[in-house]
């Protein structure tokens, strides 16, 4: 008991002078307490400056001076006081400048991260009472320390002593910044929506309200208002809860339109400037960005901006009024190093009806065929090739949650067999489908997360197979960047905006040192992506060959997209120097007319990246290098063929003994889809046993029997080789023929050769071959078997002819002949057409122009389909006699049609009494 007496006692002094001690402490400390004007009249903050890359050209000064007027609490709102109160100290009017159950918790759990973590870095986080943090903001540091927050405690105490809670809210009111360099209520209120902070609404209080927590990232000039106005309704559902004010009330406040103020600032490149302003206040904090006076010299090519933002508003101008598509984004990045030449958010920063402010090109979209490379990068670096045979036919496929999903080319087309390098270059669906499913989702996400595309991985576990139709959201910007790594062979340069960063003593906080960057892909892989999405004639038979996407001069490759209803549409497109990437489309989702991606946003990229390069030597793309493996399909063959030598009379195998003039040669083809071939993750290992088949195969073999069933050789397709040879012997019997106008070794005067054949055999004779010289000249396929030719030089000749039988079998016999050109009189003939128009009968007249008719024994008059004059036949032949020796001119009738068809080659030769013979001019009729 006395021990415990002496305890209480020691506990007693131990309070008695912790009181003291805490007293002592109060009034060293308070006596530090500023005025109230103290409070209100700091000194001015350095302004930041963000200029180009160039250092010269100032795209936007934060003032270095706040922009601030001072009102009484009586010319606030009610609703402003409100909102601020429930939003950041709900106990303003009950405390006496702290909380001290928060302290106390704030305590409990420094002391223990501090004991157990280590960690004593959330001193008196979240338990600053308005009060405290105006004392904060207007006095002290943000320093972390045990001491300050002593301070900060003991000075909010003093301040409440010395000041009623209207005058400390008042103080604090015209001290908070709201961003855009507005601090105070008053200049925030005309900043925002130029009226008198005593005027808003509770919408617009509300709004307010949400900005203090984080003016840059809520700001309503930046790129998240959504996030502002889930902020704006949190505010008012913590008002209802506070019985500040009804929940109708909440609600009619929700749903009021709320409509900002453009900005009072000169301001260059407005959407890349926030862009720089957001992430360097993510590094360095709110404070050091407006109060520092940092110099930031971007990565930004002002004139290749300037000349972005006037092709996007121009042609956004144009789009408006013929597709419904009121505006359009552009990025530009040097994929050599990463570096941002130009963004343009919007076509107009300053159109408040279209949201101009919102950055579009760091927005998540649908990116909708624009995504189809990277699906098809994958499935080259997995073993498949640009040549590839994918069946684009109909087909139905199984999703990962069980479901039939069906997709449709843009043109509902279908082309058949075709390879990776066409279907991708002409944006086919059903084949990017298909690729995909040999790739894995799963596989394609993650190395599309690789290539820099983080905001798909938001929706990962959503994601199927219209991902590679443009199903996962992304940002144009990371797909801008994401292209570029198929532009430097492969290697993924950091994105980068910044070139040298200084503080205001000129110090060097962040420089630009460029990096070997990362590979992502292998050079083959990067140039086989490059070479399709290059290749102009690969992509006509859908685009035609002057699209847009042409860039003549340069090697440039690029890909259109568009997405489901017609939302959104994308060119992403790139030279080895600069990657261009633009979408199109309305901020709230509107559909456009139905009009894809190369109508809205080729047009943008292509004006953009033309004027970029124009100035530039082109840079072409290196070569991928040939591929050739094992199997057909992925050679570019849709079909395995298989060559065999039969006997054409028995249809089996032939052997060794099989006659040659049996043996023909005939190809087998075996078509199947894909997956019969390869097993899709290892497209180059053996073949799949039919029990180890994919269990999409019956999906697209359906498809792929079905085309079969509708060519017009379907008879050709997956009918199986004989397997079965010749017998050893063979008795056949063969046809006879006989040359029977000409015999071995004759003299021949004329230069008109008419050959008479005889043929006979058991089964009949099929038709007679006729060759001169090892040349084919004709056949006849009738008796009795005729031929003309016209003997040209004077020399030896081989006369041959090959008989074949019902049955194909074949007997050759040959003859050789000598001709030798007599020597002629001094005869000139000509002959003319008498007659005209496409029908029968042809009149002709052919007439001695020199020489003695008395000595011409005939007149013949022949025709022709070889402008050789090879194959002629007879039309009429006139004998002369002496009665006719007073006649110079004699006519001609052919009253037959040819079984040929013209053109007709006609002419007349002419044979004196001794063998002598002239040949006339020739008549062409058509």
């Amino acid at each position: 008991m006395r021990l415990l007496k002496k305890l209480f006692k020691l506990l007693f002094y131990f309070f008695i002078l912790l009181f003291i001690f805490g007293i002592v402490t109060f009034f060293i400390i308070a006596k530090d307490l500023p005025s109230p004007e103290q409070l209100l009249n700091e000194n001015p903050p350095q302004s930041t400056k963000i200029y180009d890359r160039t250092g010269e050209i100032l795209l936007y000064e934060i003032h270095g001076q706040e922009k601030r007027t001072i009102v009484s609490l009586d010319q606030i709102s009610p609703y402003l006081k409100q909102t601020i109160i429930a939003t950041e100290d709900a106990g303003f009017y009950q405390h006496w400048g702290v909380e001290i159950k928060s302290i106390l918790r704030s305590i409990l759990k420094t002391i223990w991260n501090g004991i157990f973590l280590g960690d004593f870095s959330d001193i008196g986080r979240g338990t600053s009472t308005i009060t405290q943090q105006l004392i904060k903001n207007a006095v002290l540091s943000n320093e972390k320390t045990i001491t300050r927050k002593i301070k900060e405690i003991v000075l909010a105490i003093e301040l409440e002593r010395r000041y009623s809670k209207d005058k400390i809210l008042e103080f604090y009111l015209n001290q908070i910044p709201f961003g855009s360099n507005s601090y105070g209520v008053e200049t925030a209120a005309q900043t925002f929506f130029r009226k008198s902070a005593k005027n808003l609404t509770l919408a617009q209080s509300a709004i307010l309200a949400a900005l203090p927590k984080a003016p840059s990232f809520y700001s309503p000039y930046g790129s998240n208002l959504e996030k502002l106005k889930e902020r704006q309704r949190y505010i008012l559902d913590r008002m209802v809860a506070l019985n500040f004010i009804t929940k109708n009330e909440a609600e009619l406040a929700k749903n009021e339109k709320i409509t900002f103020a453009p900005p009072l600032t000169n301001i260059k490149a407005p959407h890349f400037v926030m862009f720089i302003k957001e992430k360097l206040e993510e590094k360095y904090g709110k404070d050091i960005i407006e109060n520092g006076g940092l110099k930031v010299i971007t990565t930004l090519d002002a004139k290749l901006q300037e000349k972005a933002e006037k092709i996007v508003e121009e042609k956004v101008n144009e789009n408006a009024k013929k597709y419904n598509a009121r505006n359009a984004a552009a990025v530009a990045i040097d994929p050599k190093n990463g570096q941002i030449l130009a963004m343009v958010g919007s076509a107009d920063y300053f159109n408040q009806q279209e949201d101009g402010n919102v950055n579009v090109a760091i927005r998540p979209r649908q990116p909708g065929s624009a995504f189809k490379p990277f699906v098809y990068a994958e499935a080259f670096k997995m073993g498949y090739t640009p040549e590839t045979i994918l069946f684009d036919l109909q087909t139905q496929f199984k999703t990962r949650a069980g479901q039939i999903y069906i997709p449709e080319n843009y043109d509902r087309k279908y082309r058949g067999p075709i390879s990776m390098k066409n279907a991708l270059a002409q944006s086919l669906n059903i084949p990017a489908v298909k690729t995909l499913y040999l790739v894995g989702v799963d596989r394609a996400i993650d190395a599309a997360i690789k290539a820099g595309i983080k905001s798909i991985e938001k929706n990962k576990a959503n994601l199927d197979l219209a991902l590679v139709l443009g199903g996962g959201e992304v940002t144009l910007l990371e797909l801008t960047s994401a292209y570029g790594i198929f532009a430097n062979d492969g290697i993924k340069k950091p994105l980068s905006y910044i070139l040298e960063l200084t503080d205001s003593n000129g110090k060097v906080l962040e420089k630009f040192e460029d990096t070997e960057g990362e590979k992502i892909y292998e050079p083959q892989v990067a140039r086989q992506i490059s070479d399709i999405l290059s290749d102009n004639n690969a992509r006509a038979p859908l685009f035609g060959f002057n699209s847009p996407l042409l860039i003549k001069g340069y090697d440039v490759a690029v890909k259109t997209g568009t997405t489901d209803l017609y939302k959104d549409g994308w060119t992403v497109g790139y030279a080895k120097n600069i990657v261009v990437g633009v979408w199109a489309g309305n901020n709230n989702n509107d559909s456009m007319r139905r009009e894809p991606g190369v109508v809205v946003a080729a047009p943008i990229w292509h004006d953009i990246i033309t004027y970029y390069l124009s100035d530039k030597q082109n840079e072409p793309f290196i070569k991928p290098e040939p591929i050739l493996v094992n199997k057909p399909m992925l050679n570019g063959h849709f079909a395995n063929e298989k060559t065999v030598r039969i006997n054409k009379l028995t249809g089996k195998l032939a052997s060794a003994n099989t006659p040659p003039e049996l043996i023909e040669e005939r190809t087998y083809k075996e078509v199947h889809n894909i997956l019969h071939y390869v097993k899709k993750e290892d497209p180059l290992g053996p073949e799949p046993l039919p029990s180890e088949r994919d269990s999409a195969y019956e999906f697209w073999e359906a498809s792929v029997l079905q085309w079969i069933g509708i060519q017009s050789d379907f008879y050709l397709y997956n009918q199986p080789p004989p397997n079965e040879y010749d017998n050893d012997s063979f008795d056949i019997d063969k046809p006879e023929v006989q040359i029977t106008n000409l015999n071995d070794n004759q003299i021949i005067n004329q230069p008109h050769l008419f050959i008479q054949v005889a043929a006979s055999s058991k089964v009949g004779i099929k038709q007679v071959d006729f060759f001169v010289d090892d040349q084919f000249i004709g056949s006849d396929f009738s008796a009795p078997y005729e031929m003309n030719y016209e003997l040209t030089q004077e020399k030896d000749y081989v006369i041959s002819v090959k008989a074949f039988d019902n049955n194909l079998t074949s007997a050759e016999l040959s003859k050789k002949i000598i001709y030798q050109i007599p020597k002629t009189q001094n005869l000139a003939a000509e002959i003319f057409q008498t007659s005209y128009g496409s029908d029968f009968p042809k009149n002709f007249s052919v007439k001695i122009m020199q020489g003695d008719v008395r000595k011409i024994s005939e007149i013949s008059l022949y025709y022709s389909n070889d402008p050789n004059l090879n194959s002629s036949k007879l039309i009429q032949k006139i004998s002369l006699d002496e009665q006719s020796a007073n006649r110079t001119t004699f006519d001609f009738s052919w009253n037959q049609i040819s079984s040929s068809e013209a053109p007709y080659y006609v002419y007349a030769l002419i044979i004196d009494n001794e063998g002598n013979l002239i040949k006339t001019n020739v008549v062409v009729i058509y």
